[in-house]
């Protein structure tokens, strides 16, 4: 079952919706358990409060409170109940001993220095771990502090980091040493907006930074984590969504030990990274797997789920503006096809873009010669998969080349004004008013 929460910041009042009732409007500090049990039969050893923008959730015999953060939006925001049953659940503490007892001795760990975590976590992105080992300890031998590491010249930050690529990121940690060292005193900073303020620091960074370092109940959402989640919790949504990371993030949040909440950032880690694994993971080892909703339904292999993302296609094409005295002609484009149905000034695809093949890929697609073809102008249109490069060429023709078959039409300024013509034309309706316009 689903219960809808939307907090609204401008009432100050949370709604809570289930399928079978209308909104209830709750004031701030309300407590929700009472709601919970008639919306949807929650336990009434379950308590969940809200205060400021944060829901606490309890359970009637856990230790310690850990918040949620509830997102301030205008969209209703989806949690399910099962989510909330299993906060502050035991597991977030058998990871803990797990990670304890079987954790790769890496040489970041063995420290609990800020400027360490982060160093080690601006290399580990989009890097394995053991390339990262061998360049971690000849950086931090020869930029052992912020200070060293902001004092340092670019140039030779930039050849410490040769080999691991993505060069952006040591650029940003050579900006951000500066600006801790300006900004806070060479004191690195905390609280988790200071470090996201830091060049090169987002959410997931900033999160790690400060659980690990400062032990602030923090969540720090990666790929690893998200997939581990995803498996534990049996989600189904886009792993890539802004949703889902919410939804995660919240689970995470809730579920973070008080005690030990760098602990458990790194148990996650480990865990995605050593068993919980891409593809099929070893639940034959896992510390979650009596818990695990994905091994329970054994739908492991197929979770997380991750829609690709359609890759765009760079098209380059020529359009031609052709006239006739106070007219130029449009052509209706196939329907099935990008802009089906619709008028353009008529184009074609190129493979190449060489003015000597355009009039011939032109009277190829549609049996019409262009004469003395000029270039006039180019644009640039993205849809969501193809982006059109377009060369846009003045022409000639005879008008009596023109198929009858109800697809071509010669249209005069009056009529122009009447026909829908897409923005991606925008560039080249711009000159054939012009051209209008000096008749």
């Amino acid at each position: 079952m689903i219960i809808w929460l939307l907090w609204d910041p401008s009432e100050g009042e949370l709604r809570v919706k289930n399928a079978e009732q209308s909104f209830i409007l709750l004031p701030i500090h309300t407590s929700l358990a009472d709601c919970l049990v008639q919306t949807a039969g929650f336990s009434s050893d379950a308590a969940l409060l809200l205060t400021d923008n944060r829901v606490l959730a309890t359970e009637a015999e856990t230790f310690d409170i850990p918040t949620v953060s509830l997102a301030q939006t205008e969209d209703l925001l989806p949690i399910l109940v099962e989510d909330a049953r299993h906060m502050n659940s035991q597991w977030s503490y058998s990871l803990v001993q797990w990670y304890l007892a079987n954790h790769r001795d890496l040489p970041w760990r063995r420290t609990k220095s800020p400027y360490a975590v982060w160093v080690s976590e601006i290399m580990l992105q989009q890097t394995r771990v053991e390339a990262v080992i061998g360049y971690y300890t000849r950086f931090m031998g020869r930029f052992p502090t912020v200070k060293t590491l902001a004092d340092a010249d670019i140039d030779e930050v930039l050849k410490y980091w040769e080999g691991l690529g993505y060069y952006s990121r040591a650029r940003n940690l050579h900006k951000a040493a500066k600006c801790i060292m300006e900004q806070y005193q060479g004191t690195f900073p905390s609280a988790i907006k200071e470090l996201e303020g830091l060049p090169g620091i987002g959410a997931y960074t900033a999160g790690a930074i400060a659980s690990i370092a400062f032990d602030v109940p923090a969540a720090a959402v990666d790929g690893n984590v998200l997939r581990v989640l995803s498996r534990l919790y049996a989600l189904w949504d886009d792993i890539m969504t802004d949703y889902t990371r919410r939804r995660v993030t919240a689970l995470i949040e809730a579920n973070i030990p008080l005690q030990a909440p760098g602990d458990f950032t790194q148990s996650l880690m480990e865990l995605g990274a050593l068993v919980c694994i891409p593809g099929r993971p070893r639940c034959e080892v896992c510390p979650l797997s009596f818990e695990c909703k994905a091994h329970m339904l054994h739908v492991e292999e197929q979770l997380p789920v991750r829609i690709p993302k359609t890759k765009v296609r760079e098209q380059k094409r020529a359009v031609f503006l052709f006239f006739n005295e106070d007219r130029v002609l449009l052509h209706r484009r196939p329907e099935g096809t990008v802009l089906g149905g619709l008028y353009e000034f008529p184009g074609v695809d190129l493979v190449n873009g060489a003015a000597s093949t355009v009039d011939q890929a032109f009277f190829d697609a549609y049996g019409i010669q262009p004469k003395g073809t000029v270039e006039c102008g180019e644009a640039v249109h993205r849809f969501t998969h193809i982006h059109w490069h377009m060369t846009i060429c003045t022409s000639d023709l005879v008008p009596e080349q023109v198929p009858e078959d109800g697809s071509w039409l010669w249209a005069d300024a009056a009529t122009l004004d009447q026909i829908m013509i897409p923005t991606a034309f925008k560039s080249a309706m711009k000159l054939v008013k012009q051209r209008f316009s000096c008749i």
